[in-house]
Order: structure tokens, then sequence, then C-alpha cells
């Protein structure tokens, strides 16, 4: 059996994935959604038939344990918004695709675009970045809107940082 790790936490400031990645200026010509043909296909093979048996495999190695899956049901034909705490970086995004019917989108910092393995794919994989103008502001809450009308869950990890096996409120 693997030895626990133990996590101690003194403030809300504390940092304990240490990443430093660079965050991106998303402005009011940032485009947060394609209409290319070929984009939206690539997204759609990338996703169903890359990703979500990733996503399968990560969440049964990582033996995640859903509660009232139920609830998510009765949003099937609406969208929803669905908020966590962000305890773990892996699951945290591996498990959205798998409990959902439909694709989640991820409201994220822009600092995700600029993650090493998925840079290009990020937003294929359904980040939505917070836009960091306010020239942008529309665009993003179109973004958002077009989504829940599409009745897609959007998934809020609302802490500024992940801290692993973390249950309070923060």
């Amino acid at each position: 059996m693997a030895k626990q790790k133990t996590f101690y936490y003194s403030s809300l400031e504390d940092e304990v994935e240490q990443q430093t990645l660079t965050e991106i200026t998303i402005d009011k010509d940032y485009k947060y959604t394609s209409d290319n043909v070929f984009y939206k296909a690539f997204e759609f093979v990338y996703f169903n038939i890359i990703m979500k048996p990733v996503a399968f495999c990560i969440c049964k190695l990582k033996h995640v344990k859903w509660v009232n899956k139920k609830l998510l049901k009765q949003s099937k034909n609406t969208g929803c918004f669905i908020y966590g705490n962000h305890t773990n970086s892996m699951t945290d995004t591996f498990a959205p695709p798998i409990m959902s019917s439909k694709k989640p989108y991820f409201i994220v910092n822009s600092k995700n675009l600029n993650l090493p393995i998925f840079k290009k794919s990020t937003k294929m994989l359904g980040a939505i970045p917070l836009a960091n103008t306010l020239s942008a502001q529309k665009n993003f809450l179109n973004a958002i809107e077009g989504k829940i009308r599409k009745h897609h869950p959007i998934i809020v990890y609302p802490e500024a940082k992940i801290w692993p096996c973390y249950t309070g409120i923060r």
C-alpha cells in the first residue's frame, strides 16, 4: 500500500502545486469559439475518441467516486454550473467529462492555456479562459451563455490554488 502524504495548510495563500505558467492576455480579439469545420471535427475526435477514454482510465486508476450523480441527469437538458474544490489537478480535470453526458467546459485562468503538454489543445478540451481585460468581458460572457444554451455543464473551481485533498471551504 502506498504511503499517504499529509499536507498542512497555514494560510489561504499557501501554494502546494509549484507550477509557474505565463499568463496570456485575453482581450476583445480573443476567439472563444471557432466556426472552422476542420477545427470542430478535430476537436470532436480529440475529445471523444482520445481524451474521454484516457479520462475514464485515469478516473478508474485514481478510484474516483461520484456522489449524487443523479443531480447531473436532472440538468441534462438545461445546462448547469458545477462548483467544486480544486483538490487534484488530474482528477479534477478528467472526472467531469466522464460524469457528464455533454462535453463540460471549464472556466480557467489564462495561465492554463500554457500547460506544458496540452498547450495547443487546452481550448479543445473545454477551457474557457477568464477575460483579463474589461473589453473582453462581453465575449467571455457570450461564450458561457452559448455553452449553457447548448446544455453543456460549466465547471468552476473558484480557488486560486490547488490544495490536494482539502475538504474545507475556502
